[in-house]
């Protein structure tokens, strides 16, 4: 079967300019998620505290980034967070309701200064630990498989 060169010369036509299309979409892309990324970063380094109503949700890249950037950080229960905030001592869970929020909410305002840093420093360290553990661990993982295919 051969197409009619009308019908190639469409077809080579649209296949160029949907590459350029494309092209331009991908730029643009790159750039509105470059801005996004430092708008983000310029909102948590104004907050006071980072708020995760979640759930079901696996580890979230925005609490981890929220306690290095020292923000007050508070997740909602039932979660996989309960595994990396512990509450009163690197930040503060509460249940999926108003009750329960509004509890946690009037106690961190009646914090004194002191004990908030200290939660904070405890949200950074713990990151630390987190972040080296696994370090650890990929490093055990790829000196297996190194060993296993020597």
């Amino acid at each position: 079967m051969e197409l009619s060169p009308l019908i190639l010369k469409w077809l080579t036509f649209l296949l160029r300019w949907g590459h350029v299309f494309f092209a331009i979409t991908w730029i643009g892309n790159s750039f509105l998620f470059n801005y996004l990324d430092n708008k983000l970063k310029k909102n948590l380094e104004n907050s006071d505290i980072f708020i995760l109503p979640s759930l079901k949700e696996g580890l979230s890249i925005a609490l981890v980034e929220a306690m290095c950037m020292e923000t007050l950080c508070l997740v909602s229960k039932p979660s996989n967070h309960s595994k990396i905030i512990i509450n009163n001592k690197n930040g503060y869970e509460f249940e999926l309701n108003e009750e329960s929020f509004s509890r946690i909410f009037k106690k961190i305002n009646t914090l004194r200064f002191k004990n908030k840093e200290k939660i904070i420093k405890n949200a950074k360290k713990t990151v630390k630990k987190l972040i080296s553990k696994n370090i650890i661990f990929e490093k055990k993982i790829i000196d297996t498989l190194l060993s296993n295919h020597q």
